[in-house]
C-alpha cells in the first residue's frame, strides 16, 4: 500500500483552498513535528516536488545558489513578458 506520507501525497488543491494559511496548516497537519521548529518540510505540488521553508534556515536555503536551481524556474510566458 502507498504511503500518504508528505512527499507522497499532491497538496496543490489544499494550497489553493487555503492560500496563505496553507503553510501553517500543513504544519499542524504533521502532528509529530514542532511547527515553530521546521524550516522545511517536503511535499509534492502540482505534481513535482516542492520543498516549503520558513524562517531564517529557509531564506538561507533558498538563496544559496548551490542547493537551489533557478534556470529556467521561471515559465516561458512569464520570461516573456518580463522580457527575458
Amino acid at each position: 500500500m502507498a504511503s500518504s506520507g508528505p512527499t507522497r501525497t499532491d497538496r496543490t488543491l489544499d494550497f489553493l483552498r487555503r492560500g496563505y494559511g496553507f503553510s501553517d496548516a500543513w504544519r499542524r497537519e504533521l502532528r509529530h513535528v514542532d511547527p515553530r521548529s521546521v524550516a522545511r518540510i517536503p511535499l509534492r505540488l502540482m505534481g513535482g516536488r516542492a520543498l516549503l521553508v520558513r524562517g531564517d534556515e529557509g531564506v538561507r536555503l533558498i538563496y544559496d545558489g548551490t542547493r537551489v536551481k533557478r534556470d529556467g524556474a521561471m515559465p516561458l510566458p512569464i520570461r516573456v513578458l518580463a522580457g527575458h
